[in-house]
């Protein structure tokens, strides 16, 4: 319970330095911010964001007609599935990116840094962690079922 509280608690203050200053710098939430990190990148549809994201397609769609209203993204009809929308970022989301990559790294770096070389051994930590937690339950078991 102690390490989870503790994550929590470092994720909501960073989250929410982040969130207040791109807000106020670019018009943009961490939540819209990460989307258009994952449309800048390999996701192309609304289903596929909101699988990546972990979130209700609700959310992302709300997320989506704010990131065209900044006119950041494009949706597009896919021909071959009219109920397919396609994401795709803009010239306009392209720049608005880069420059709140620019704002979060100003807001999160000063505390990170504080720690120092124990950084890069918090984030690797960190990493092996998710790994882990993307195992089954218990693999013994698991295996045991399909011999």
């Amino acid at each position: 319970m102690r390490f989870l509280n503790a994550y929590w608690n470092v994720w909501q203050a960073l989250a929410a330095r982040a969130d207040l200053e791109l807000t106020r710098r670019h018009g943009l939430d961490l939540r819209a911010f990460i989307a258009l990190s994952y449309i800048g990148g390999d996701v192309s549809s609304p289903g596929e964001l909101a699988r990546a994201m972990g979130l209700p397609k609700y959310v992302i769609t709300r997320t989506l007609d704010s990131l065209s209203t900044l006119e950041a993204i494009t949706r597009s009809s896919d021909p071959q599935n009219a109920r397919r929308h396609a994401l795709e970022s803009t010239a306009i989301g392209t720049e608005l990116w880069k420059a709140a990559l620019e704002t979060l790294n100003s807001v999160t770096e000063p505390p990170l840094l504080a720690l120092g070389p124990q950084l890069e051994t918090v984030t690797s930590l960190l990493e092996q962690l998710f790994t882990l937690a993307q195992l089954p339950e218990n693999p013994t078991t698991e295996n045991q079922e399909t011999s």
